[in-house]
């Protein structure tokens, strides 16, 4: 709504408006002013119609159902009922709402009655000027024309970019022409030309898009082509018919519900209008990364504007909240036309019926939530998952789907890419494509037993400087079998890549590890998909942005699918059965796979990478990838920690950067898990099989240990603190890559992606120091390499439950953080974790900070530190208020306002900030240097560090190196022992404490 202006009095008249009120001041007589008032009418009148014509001509059609709405877009664009299998309409991450019990699988729904349909394309016409963003209406008058470039994938994002551009122009879009084949021969753009452009109707649904985009107050306006093939034969063109109407209608949909009932297009200016005589065609190479502040500087006169392909032209760092939603909305609306829909109905059915129906059908599904593949359900104990986040996999549609990279131009293309030298850290376009098959089982995606099990597992790896040579633990123990025993055959396996370009050596030797890991493969060619069109028999070139996804016309097998359509129609017809898998996996360097994958997170669906590294469309677009944030918890405490982690989850939630999953151990009806669960955090259950050993062999020597970390007195402590071990082999996780692992006593200054921490990324952990800047390191925050740590899951048990001192390690800690340490240690001192993720109080304020981390006393430590002068953590509460204890404690209080423990220790900073009141402090308590707590905020830095005293230097030396005593600061119960009077002999008093 436009902000109001106060009126002056003095212009105030009854009348009809701001003209004729001016006129009141400017002529001295009633007739002259109206007479002037109606020249300036119709010179406006006339002026308008020459230059331009009102691009408002009404084709009046049939409604087309509005499944979504923008905040939930159907992602597989099936929704609303094209086609008999509609897909699932999938709640955005961003309004999801978790719930308590067993995790249940999204379903699929059917099309909304026309009732529905209507009443929903009612409120999104019926206020045009109040449209869902908070967006204007684009005026018809002044318009915007774009190309779109190269293949499928890279025609959906110019698409979304020429949106984008539009929106921020302030002007209509025109639909663009499409391409039907946009094979890449190097590296130079494929654009639209007589020989491979296609009507936007031949792919996508129209009427839904321009519906969707009216929600978002973007107009698209047709061009004469387009609309000449909606339109009935007219007998002129829309554009002579557009001069015959009324010039003064109204250009929008009319208000009026009872008269909403067809939809409205609105045609495009001729070709004629932009060229040089009435605009401008511009390029945007020119502009580099951001092309919308030049053009809006140097072409707001022109009216209409024309421009080339705008994929990745404008930065997707700084997007407004209200353009990120756009984005998806844009994304959302691409759902196919009604003969893609049928298409990918035939396919979907097609593979499904490879696999057993009913019942047994059933036993697939159970056995793909359980996690199967890699032993994730038997290697990490028993598990349960509620709330949602795509822990369960996707829509319940019978099969998996691998989009396989290994085509010729493929192979070319990552060699041009990865030798580009510009300082990017390229590594990943080909990874883990020679071992697919094992590949694919450590991301648990359902395949029979395969041909050995040393497969499942991926091999053992190992980076530890050392290891136990003890027997106690073999890999029997912790994946008893390589996965769980399938009731029925193997779900279908989907594997999409551009058969026609691809070495038939290579394509066998996939295919044949597919096979010996236990997959049902099922390509095109088993369902009779192919490309034909106006360049679909092209056999070879490059395709650097997307594997379309064909056979060929040698396709064939079972009742045959075929399409008289180009290759970018197949490659859409494979992206939408990609969007209906149960499981969806592919190449993070394609921007099919990577697109494919960012629109399925989004709706909450199972998705992955088999590749590694990280997502280079991310880096373009961070906007629209949510980085996965785990931590633990229990409810085995006494809830004396639960203020610390409403201040995490709270904080994380406000950045809209993560993805928040709780491994949670004990009562799932317990207030807390509750809490968790309205909050939107996924809660895993997970009992870990390991658990009765751990506890009797850290009972072993218990009395021993308890001087090195309190978590030895209490066994429900131990355990749960031991839960971040088994992060790579929850099932809730196995989609992910990378996760950040935080200890519950932190809070989030900042948003955190994954591009934050540069690259290349770790080969299995990355962590910062403890108090020292030395090894080992602090496992309170953690960037994890999930499959590395997967695969290394039975070596690293082994090493764990063969320690003979009762799980204390000498040089490295105990517990978990020692163990964790240990193992790793050679990727750990290879990769340091940027210290700005693991901030500490006791350190001088960082204001380039993400991750603020309570390490050594808490809050509630600092505040029996002020009643009473004792501190279990040597002089770690004195540094709190001597360093940036009080900037940060500000910050982080403002998270719990409602708690105790947050006002007092607002009070108490507010109280040193008055004039000597901290030598009052420094005098009652014997303290000596300098403060900065007072005076310092976290926006102010000080280059300054505290330094180790000598007490803390003999501890440290003393314990051989430790630096934490034990792990699990923060988890639930086990850290509320933390510091209630139990001294902990070194500076953190936890591992991740």
């Amino acid at each position: 709504m436009p902000p109001r202006v106060p009126r002056r009095q003095s212009l105030v008249r009854s009348g009809s408006g701001i003209v004729p009120q001016l006129f009141c001041r400017l002529t001295a007589s009633a007739m002259s002013r109206y007479m002037l008032y109606l020249v300036l009418l119709l010179v406006g009148y006339l002026v308008g119609t020459t230059n331009r014509p009102p691009w408002s001509i009404r084709s009046h059609l049939g409604l087309a159902s509005y499944a979504v709405s923008t905040s939930a877009m159907d992602l597989t664009g099936m929704a609303s009922g094209e086609g008999s299998g509609a897909a699932p309409a999938n709640k955005p991450m961003l309004s999801r709402s978790s719930k308590l019990g067993a995790l249940q699988a999204r379903r699929m729904t059917g099309s909304r009655s026309a009732k529905a349909d209507k009443e929903t394309f009612h409120t999104a016409t019926a206020q045009p000027n109040a449209t869902l963003l908070g967006y204007p209406w684009t005026p018809a008058n002044r318009t915007i024309r774009f190309q779109v470039c190269n293949g499928f994938a890279n025609q959906r994002l110019s698409i979304m970019y020429g949106i984008l551009l539009a929106r921020r122009l302030n002007r209509s879009a025109v639909l663009p022409v499409l391409i039907d084949n946009g094979l890449q021969r190097s590296d130079a753009a494929v654009l639209v030309n007589a020989d491979n452009q296609v009507p936007f109707s031949s792919m996508y649904d129209v009427r839904h898009f321009i519906t969707t985009m009216r929600r978002t107050g973007v107009r698209i306006l047709v061009p004469e082509p387009e609309l000449q093939q909606l339109l009935i034969s007219p007998s002129t063109s829309a554009f002579e018919q557009q001069q015959q109407q009324n010039h003064n209608q109204d250009l929008k949909v009319t208000t009026d519900p009872n008269q909403n009932t067809h939809l409205q297009y609105e045609a495009a200016p001729p070709d004629s209008v932009y060229d040089s005589k009435y605009g401008n065609h511009v390029g945007l190479a020119q502009y580099g990364w951001d092309a919308a502040t030049p053009l809006a500087a140097q072409y707001d006169a022109v009216p209409h504007l024309s421009v080339d392909c705008p994929l990745f032209k404008m930065p997707g760092w700084g997007l407004s909240e209200a353009e990120v939603e756009l984005i998806w909305a844009v994304l959302g609306a691409l759902r196919p036309n009604a003969e893609a829909s049928a298409l990918v109905d035939q396919i979907v059915a097609s593979i499904t019926a490879a696999s057993p129906a009913g019942a047994a059908e059933g036993g697939q599904q159970q056995q793909a939530g359980a996690g199967a593949g890699a032993g994730s359900a038997s290697a990490g104990g028993t598990d349960s998952s509620s709330g949602s986040g795509g822990s369960s996999g996707g829509s319940g549609g019978g099969f998996s789907f691998l989009h396989l990279r290994i085509e010729n131009d493929w192979v070319e293309h990552c060699k041009r890419w990865e030798s580009l030298q510009d300082g990017v850290v390229r590594d990943n376009c080909y990874n883990h494509t020679d071992d697919i098959g094992t590949r694919l089982r450590l991301f648990g995606l359902p395949a029979a037993a395969p041909a050995s099990a040393s497969s499942a597992s991926g091999g053992t790896f190992s980076n530890s400087s050392s290891h136990a040579s003890s027997s106690v633990a073999s890999d029997s123990d912790f994946f008893p079998s390589p996965v769980p025993s399938p009731v029925v055959p193997p779900q279908p396996l989907y594997v999409a890549s551009y058969w026609p370009d691809t070495d038939p050596t290579r394509r066998e030797k996939a295919l044949s590890q597919l096979a010996a890991a236990g997959y049902r493969v099922v390509t095109s060619a088993d369902v009779g998909l192919r490309a034909e069109g106006k360049a679909g028999k092209a056999g070879s070139g490059n395709s650097s942005d997307n594997a379309g996804g064909s056979s060929g016309s040698n396709a064939g097998g079972g009742d045959p699918v075929a399409r008289a359509g180009g290759r970018e129609f197949a490659a859409l017809v494979e992206y939408f059965v990609g969007l209906r898998a149960e499981r969806f996996i592919g190449n993070s360097v394609s921007t099919f796979a990577a697109l494919g994958l960012l629109e399925r997170r989004r709706a909450g669906l199972w998705a992955a990478y088999y590749n590694g590294g990280n997502i280079p469309l991310s880096s373009l677009l961070p906007a629209l990838h949510r980085l996965p944030w785990v931590f633990t918890y229990s409810s085995w405490g006494d809830g004396s920690y639960d203020y610390m982690l409403k201040a995490a989850v709270r904080s994380a939630l406000a950045t809209r950067s993560l993805v928040p999953y709780c491994v949670f151990s004990g009562d799932l009806s317990s207030p807390i898990a509750s809490w968790l669960a309205e909050q939107g955090v996924t809660l895993l259950h997970h009992s870990p099989a390991w658990r009765d050993k751990l506890v009797a062999l850290a009972k072993s020597k218990a009395k021993t240990n308890v001087h090195h970390s309190h978590l030895f007195k209490s066994p429900d402590a131990l355990v749960s603190t031991f839960q971040r071990v088994d992060l790579p082999v929850v099932p809730g996780l196995m989609q992910y890559t990378y996760v950040l692992y935080t200890d519950a006593d932190v809070y989030f200054r900042q948003p955190v992606r994954m591009g934050d921490f540069g690259l290349p990324l770790p080969r299995s952990l990355s962590m910062s120091y403890e108090f020292l800047e030395s090894f080992p390191y602090n496992a309170g925050v953690f960037l994890a390499h999930l499959p590395a740590m997967r695969s290394a899951y039975p070596a690293f048990m082994r090493m764990l439950l063969g320690n003979d001192e009762g799980l204390y390690f000498t040089n490295y800690g105990p517990a978990d953080q020692g163990a964790l340490n240990k193992f790793y240690e050679a990727d750990l001192r290879a990769q340091l974790l940027p210290q700005r993720f693991n901030a500490k109080p006791y350190r001088a304020v960082d204001p380039g900070a993400a991750i603020l981390h309570f390490h050594g006393p808490k809050p509630h430590d600092l505040l029996r530190y002020l009643d009473s002068g004792a501190c279990d953590f040597f002089t770690l509460c004195e540094s709190v208020f001597l360093s940036g204890g009080c900037a940060y404690g500000r910050e982080w209080s403002g998270w719990v306002p409602e708690e105790a423990t947050a006002v007092r220790l607002r009070d108490v900073c507010d109280w040193l900030d008055t004039p000597g009141a901290v030598e009052v402090f420094k005098k009652k308590w014997g303290l000596t240097g300098a403060t900065n707590s007072g005076s310092n905020s976290a926006q102010e830095t000080n280059a300054t560090t505290p330094t180790m005293t000598q007490q803390q230097q003999q501890v440290q030396q003393q314990q051989q190196g430790v630096a934490g005593g034990a792990g699990g600061g923060g988890s639930g119960a086990s850290s509320s022992s933390s510091g209630q009077g139990v001294p902990v002999p070194v500076a953190g008093g936890g591992g991740g404490g």
